[in-house]
């Protein structure tokens, strides 16, 4: 048995074996990934300088995809610092103490009695990794949050971007697709930054 992967950037799926499986292949068309600041680019985009330190934290409440995603994230960016976490709010708690340059944000999520929007009501799982979103915006402005989820772009884009979110990628993003989309947000990113 296989978990859903991420494409080898041939179109390819890759899917990351479950205990006692081995891994697996399957033809498919790769998936288009989307940002909100800038249009589709080039998979050979030039490094930025900020790939060479670059914290980043997974937000995904499923273990097999977090560990997956990280293997992923670990080869594909090869950050300084890489995080994991289990929900939106273990996410915010970590973020009022660290800042990360990039943050994968699963948008369905359990949460808890103590998830409550900004009126005080309690946050919908179906809407906790955009709470949780907000919320990290909030604090740190400057951090790019990208939605990683299984949801239709179309139902999800303008509350992510709302949210504060830079982007979306679908969990079945390509390798290099991830990395290039870092790339051109952190370029923008480092861009504005010089505006001040």
């Amino acid at each position: 048995m296989s978990v859903p992967g991420v494409s080898d950037g041939r179109g390819n799926i890759v899917s990351a074996p479950v205990a006692g499986s081995s891994s697996s292949k399957t033809s498919v068309p790769p998936v288009k990934a989307t940002s909100k600041r800038s249009k589709d680019r080039s998979d050979s985009a030039p490094q930025s300088l900020s790939m060479r330190n670059l914290t980043v934290l997974i937000v995904d409440d499923n273990s097999v995809i977090r560990h997956t995603f990280r293997a992923i994230v670990n080869t594909s960016l090869a950050p300084r610092k890489l995080e994991t976490v289990e929900s939106g709010q273990i996410a915010i708690d970590l973020c009022k103490s660290t800042k990360y340059d990039v943050i994968f944000m699963d948008l369905n999520m359990p949460t808890d009695a103590s998830s409550l929007d900004e009126e005080g009501h309690p946050v919908n799982t179906t809407a906790a990794g955009i709470w949780a979103a907000r919320v990290i915006h909030k604090m740190h402005p400057e951090s790019i949050i990208l939605a990683h989820t299984s949801e239709k772009e179309e139902d999800v884009k303008d509350d992510c971007f709302k949210a504060g979110m830079s982007g979306f990628l679908p969990k079945t993003t390509t390798v290099p697709k991830i990395r290039s989309t870092v790339e051109e947000l952190l370029a923008v990113r480092d861009i504005e930054a010089l505006k001040i």
